[in-house]
């Protein structure tokens, strides 16, 4: 009994792999319930962004309108995702800790985190284009600092400066690790985009460009559903391995914080 106690209170590596692996396992196993609450938090913008495709005219005036709406429609989105991401981690440090997971608590969770979450969405979206604006890897290496950011919010319910704070406490010393990881999706969600692109959005015609690009948003809402479940499970899960690494503590005592 003492070697098993000994052992859970071993500070453990974190790795590319672990990190992935655990994403991946996690998601596998509530995707239905982390890809419905992911789409029912973001469900304003998405429903907005389904109403631009079906109506999208094959013009080149409106074409141009269409693609002004839809960056500032994604804006929104993204906003919106920091709310889906705060109801993942919940239910995925749920997960972590062997419990059930219910989407009806997740997306509670998330929505009762609100203001913190979405004050975190703001300052470090600003400190990461600010780094991006300046020569891209510093905007890199501000994300991974702030990764865990939302996950340290919503678990220890603290204020915005502090959640930042932690997150950069943190993530020190396994910040190209959370970028490996992070590139990894990122990568793959980038070739799925692209060569649904390819496919869907060619022909001579107008018509023909205007149904692949409506058949493409459609398809992209999809995609934007589960990668942003997926990249939500991955900032729980690295903030559940970084504090067992940090500070010894399970994803049990994580998850008993929220009773």
């Amino acid at each position: 009994m003492f070697a098993q106690a000994q052992n859970q209170m071993t500070p453990q590596k974190v790795s590319v792999g672990e990190l992935l692996s655990g994403s991946m396992s996690a998601l596998g196993a509530n995707f239905v319930s982390f890809t419905l609450v992911t789409a029912l938090a973001t469900s304003p913008m998405l429903i907005f962004l389904a109403y631009m495709y079906a109506t999208v005219e094959p013009t080149l005036s409106s074409l141009s309108s269409f693609q002004t709406t839809a960056i500032i429609a994604a804006i929104g989105e993204m906003a919106l995702a920091f709310i889906a991401q705060a109801a993942v981690v919940y239910g995925t440090v749920e997960h972590l800790a062997g419990r059930k997971v219910s989407t009806g608590a997740s997306l509670a969770r998330g929505l009762s985190m609100v203001g913190p979450v979405l004050g975190v969405a703001i300052a470090t979206t600003l400190c990461v284009a600010a780094g991006l604006v300046a020569l891209v890897i510093p905007g890199i290496i501000v994300m991974c600092m702030f990764f865990v950011a939302v996950p340290a919010a919503v678990v220890e319910r603290i204020g915005v400066g502090e959640a930042m704070k932690r997150s950069i406490e943190l993530t020190k010393g396994y910040r190209w690790h959370i970028f490996g990881a992070a590139f990894v999706i990122g990568l793959f969600e980038n070739i799925v985009t692209r060569v649904l692109s390819g496919v869907l959005i060619s022909g001579s015609s107008m018509e023909a460009i205007v149904s692949g690009l409506r058949t493409f948003g459609y398809i992209t809402i999809v995609l934007s559903i589960f990668f942003g479940a997926f990249r939500a499970v991955l900032s729980a899960v690295a903030y559940s391995k970084l504090r067992r690494s940090r500070e010894g503590v399970d994803a049990y005592q994580l998850a008993k914080i929220f009773e």
